[in-house]
C-alpha cells in the first residue's frame, strides 16, 4: 500500500474567451485523462483559475469525486494561482503570501536599486494530511516566476541595447525566482526545526536542478532537501520543451524523513512537444495575439510513491 503525491501544470487552466469555451470542455477532459493515472492521494496543481472552473475538472467523470478537499491559493494579475487537492482531510492548510520579497544583505557591495519591491505574485499553498503508516504529511507548492527577462517599465529598447543591458534584465529575473526560493526556503526550514518531519516541495520552480533557486530550495544539511527526480533515468528527467531543448523545471524534492520512504517516482513526460511562442504584453501592444487556448499542457506530471505499511 502507497501514498502517492503529484504535481502538475495545467497551463492556461482559467477562464476561456467565449469562443474557446468548446476547447476548454476538450482541455478539461485532456487534464482529467492525464491526471487519474498519477493515481494521486494528493496533487498540486499550477496555472489554475477561479473555483468554477477547477470544480469542471473536480467534478469530471473520470475524476469521480477522488478528490473532495481543496486548498487554493492566491492569485496573481493574470488570474492564476496553485492549488492542493486531496484525496484525504487535511487537518491543516496554509497560504503563504508577501507584499514584498526581502532583499538580501549584501554586506560591502553595493546595495542594488530596484525599480519596485519584488512581490510574491502567487501565494504558496501548505496543508497536512495523516497517513496511514506515515502520520503527519506536509505538502506545499509554489509556481516561481517565468524565466522571461524583466524589462523595466517604459524601456523596450534594453532589448536593442547592449547585450550587457539584457543580460542585467535576465539576471532580474533570476534574482526574482531567487527570492520566492528564499522565501519558501524559511517556512521549510521551520517545519524541519522537527528532524523526523515528513515534507514534500513541489511545483512549478521554472529553473534547473541546478541553478541557484533551486540550490536554496533544496537548502544544505541537515536540513536539506531530496530531489526524488533524480530516480528517474537521466533521458527521461524533463518536464518541458523551450526551442527544442529539454528542461526540468518542475519539481518533487522531500525530507529526508519522508524521502526514506520513497519506493518509486516518475515524470510523466510522452506526451510534450514545443508549443508556439506566447506573445508578451510588450509584443500584444504591437499587435500579436495570443495563441488559440491549447488543450494540453506544456509541462509533465511529476509523482512519487511512499511505502505506508512493512
Amino acid at each position: 500500500m502507497g501514498f502517492v503525491v503529484a504535481t502538475f501544470n495545467l497551463k492556461d487552466f482559467v477562464a476561456p474567451p467565449p469562443n474557446d469555451r468548446e476547447r476548454f470542455t476538450d482541455k478539461v477532459r485532456w487534464a482529467a485523462e492525464a491526471i487519474v493515472p498519477l493515481r494521486a492521494d494528493v496533487i498540486a496543481l499550477q496555472e489554475i483559475g477561479d473555483r468554477e472552473w477547477l470544480d469542471l475538472l473536480l467534478d469530471h467523470d473520470l475524476i469521480g469525486g477522488r478528490f473532495p478537499h481543496v486548498a487554493m491559493g492566491t492569485a496573481d494579475a493574470r488570474g492564476i494561482r496553485s492549488v492542493i487537492l486531496s484525496a484525504l482531510p487535511m487537518t491543516d492548510v496554509r497560504v503563504h503570501t508577501a507584499e514584498v520579497l526581502p532583499i538580501p544583505t549584501l554586506g560591502k557591495l553595493e546595495p542594488p536599486e530596484f525599480a519596485s519591491p519584488i512581490p510574491l505574485r502567487r501565494g504558496l499553498v501548505e496543508i497536512e494530511v495523516t497517513v496511514e503508516g506515515l502520520g503527519s504529511v506536509r505538502v506545499i507548492t509554489g509556481h516561481f516566476k517565468s524565466r522571461r527577462p524583466v524589462l523595466f517599465e517604459g524601456t523596450r529598447k534594453e532589448r536593442k541595447q547592449a547585450a550587457g543591458r539584457l543580460g542585467d534584465a535576465h539576471l532580474r529575473s533570476v534574482f526574482w525566482r531567487a527570492a520566492e526560493a528564499a522565501f519558501m526556503r524559511v517556512r521549510i526550514d521551520n517545519i524541519l526545526d522537527d528532524e523526523q518531519a515528513k515534507v514534500a516541495v513541489l511545483g512549478d520552480f521554472n529553473d534547473t536542478p541546478a541553478s541557484v533557486p533551486m540550490r536554496l530550495l533544496r537548502g544544505v544539511d541537515p536540513k536539506a532537501l531530496v530531489d526524488l527526480t533524480e530516480r528517474v533515468p537521466s533521458e527521461r528527467r524533463f518536464t518541458s520543451m523551450h526551442d527544442g531543448r529539454r528542461e526540468q523545471i518542475d519539481h518533487l524534492l522531500a525530507s529526508s524523513a519522508l524521502a526514506a520512504h520513497c519506493t518509486a517516482a516518475a515524470i510523466e513526460n510522452r506526451h510534450i512537444r514545443q508549443h508556439p511562442h506566447v506573445p508578451n504584453d510588450a509584443e500584444i501592444a504591437r499587435g500579436a495575439s495570443r495563441p488559440r487556448l491549447e488543450i494540453d499542457s506544456d509541462h509533465a506530471p511529476i509523482w512519487a510513491e511512499f511505502v505506508t505499511s512493512a
